[in-house]
């Protein structure tokens, strides 16, 4: 219930709103300030490697080399496969076309 305007309550009870309001504002600024603050402390200390950092990226590096070289294993086997099928289907095209000549010798016999 608020006092009677006027009144020298109601100027007491104003100023010490007012002050209220005014501190809430104080405060805020210096929250944001200490947040502002400790945000740019964190990515700061971020800079900084570690063990574990220098490790993780160590293992990261490690891990692309082998699937590099897995892929490239990979690669040269497939066209070792297509080298042999290629060789296999000249094989058969030249057994197909000896047993065709096979055949033309028995007609024209």
């Amino acid at each position: 219930m608020l006092p009677k305007e006027g009144g020298i309550i109601q100027k007491y009870y104003n100023s010490r709103k007012y002050g209220q309001e005014e501190s809430m504002n104080t405060v805020k600024k210096i929250l944001a300030l200490l947040c502002g603050l400790a945000f740019l402390a964190f990515f700061t200390a971020c800079e900084d490697e570690g063990p574990m950092e220098r490790t993780g990226k160590k293992v990261d590096e490690a891990v692309e080399n082998t699937q590099e070289q897995m892929e490239e294993a990979g690669d040269k086997a497939q066209e070792q496969m297509e080298e042999v099928g290629d060789a296999m289907q000249d094989a058969a095209d030249k057994v197909g076309e000896k047993m065709e000549e096979a055949g033309e010798k028995m007609q024209d016999n």
